[in-house]
């Protein structure tokens, strides 16, 4: 939830909503407390509460999917860019090195992640950390190296817009690493199409 001194320096809000808030954050930081009390014991496979509390955007992508430092990039840039265009500015800004430094492929699935995580507001937990199994460098079959991604169902949480959205931070990222773009043979095309129209005829029209 946002904190409540956020609240009161964005927008303007009556004593009584003030006083709902106040209690919204007394009871959630509670029940965090008893939480981290029982998870104490030993008897959670995890030992502390797997959702952190963040007050805003920033912090909820740095805390579900880095990296660290990203948040406070995030709420300066916030301020000048629609989201769409902020996603992109932090991929480049983790391809490049700002937050620290990565290989090529772990560059590439941290700036993705992230990406999707900026996209989906930080809401759609389950998008960024499951819904991209893993991101990976491969090669053509002349030898230049190319970009996969790799997705599983926890990505439609992040809904069709979001999840394109990823493919297209995925090719910018390709091209900020200076990766080949994927080259399919002519068998893979025909392949594909094969499919494609045997699952539209016998399997589900238009899906």
């Amino acid at each position: 939830m946002r904190k409540q001194t956020e609240e009161f320096d964005t927008v303007t809000i009556s004593p009584t909503m003030a006083r709902y808030f106040e209690v919204l954050e007394r009871e959630i930081n509670e029940i965090y407390k008893i939480a981290r009390k029982a998870r104490s014991l030993g008897f959670d496979p995890e030992p502390e509460p797997e959702i952190p509390q963040a007050e805003d955007l920033a912090a909820r992508v740095e805390k579900l999917i880095g990296p660290a430092g990203v948040a406070e990039v995030i709420r300066k840039l916030e301020k000048e860019l629609p989201r769409e265009e902020l996603a992109f500015k932090i991929a480049e800004m983790i391809v490049d090195g700002t937050f620290g430094e990565y290989d090529d492929r772990q560059a590439a699935e941290q700036a993705v992640r992230t990406s999707l995580a900026i996209i989906t507001e930080g809401i759609a937990a389950a998008a960024p950390l499951e819904g991209i199994t893993h991101v990976d460098i491969k090669k053509n079959f002349d030898g230049t190296s190319y970009l996969s991604l790799y997705f599983a169902g926890p990505i439609r949480s992040a809904g069709g817009t979001a999840a394109a959205l990823a493919v297209l931070t995925g090719d910018f990222v390709r091209r900020r690493l200076y990766l080949d773009a994927y080259k399919p043979t002519d068998e893979e095309v025909e392949r594909f199409v094969e499919e494609v129209d045997l699952y539209s005829t016998d399997v589900a029209h238009l899906q």
